[in-house]
């Protein structure tokens, strides 16, 4: 290097060190300026002293007008880099690079469906099948000409008015016909045989009630209770 040069290193470095003392923050130090793939493996332990010249030195881009490394601190430095231990690299492990498959879900046991309870058997039913038999003889009667069954009609009120009788059930206190025998005798309103046959002969006795003893109505209704009486003890009597 001739002397010029020198000089003008010389005043560069001065010029740099001077920037470097007007700067304020956080002092670095020489290894803060080594290229990267260097600076971590150089030992903590190695003198940080924060000087511009040591900074000039050492850095593998001096600013202009500063003298570059020396072959001696160059090999310095490299000797420094072999000597380094290596950075500690945290490695996954296998186990962590190839999760174990999750173990297999277990199959939840299926309950046991709970079988319903069998239904509770039936109550017999309170009316026999016989009385039954002697209602369904009383609805298919005929009566009259052309042939009818008055009392298949079911005597609400309005039906009663109708036919002519608005007064009926004031006249009848306790109104029973065959159909609403059939409907009792279905929802099992009878306790037995008993109390449907005192049903049939109410039919009678209302038709007595309202028709009088001599209507032919209460004729038809007698008939028709003792034909019941006759299904039902088996004689099996015909008009």
């Amino acid at each position: 290097m001739s002397a010029q040069e020198r000089i003008y290193a010389s005043e560069g470095l001065a010029r740099l060190e001077a920037q470097l003392a007007a700067r304020t923050g956080p002092d670095k130090t020489w290894r803060d300026y080594l290229p990267d793939k260097h600076r971590h493996a150089v030992p903590m332990d190695v003198d940080p002293t924060p000087t511009f010249r040591e900074y000039a030195q050492r850095t593998s881009l001096p600013p202009k007008g500063v003298a570059p490394l020396t072959p001696e601190e160059i090999a310095a430095i490299d000797n420094l880099v072999r000597t380094a231990p290596p950075v500690a690299k945290v490695e996954k492990t296998a186990e962590e690079l190839f999760p174990a498959a999750p173990p297999p879900r277990k199959k939840a046991k299926k309950e046991t469906k709970r079988k319903a309870p069998a239904p509770a058997p039936a109550a017999p039913d309170p009316v026999s099948a016989r009385a039954r038999a002697a209602l369904e003889a009383c609805w298919d009667m005929q009566f009259g000409d052309p042939p009818s069954n008055p009392y298949r009609t079911r005597l609400t009120k309005e039906a009663c008015a109708q036919l002519g009788m608005p007064d009926y059930h004031d006249v009848v206190s306790d109104v029973v016909d065959l159909a609403l025998l059939r409907q009792r005798a279905k929802g099992r309103h009878y306790a037995d045989d008993a109390a449907l046959r005192a049903d049939v002969r109410r039919v009678a006795t209302n038709s007595a009630a309202y028709h009088g003893p001599d209507s032919v109505y209460t004729t038809w209704a007698n008939d028709l209770a003792a034909r019941y009486d006759a299904e039902y003890s088996g004689v099996g009597l015909r008009p």
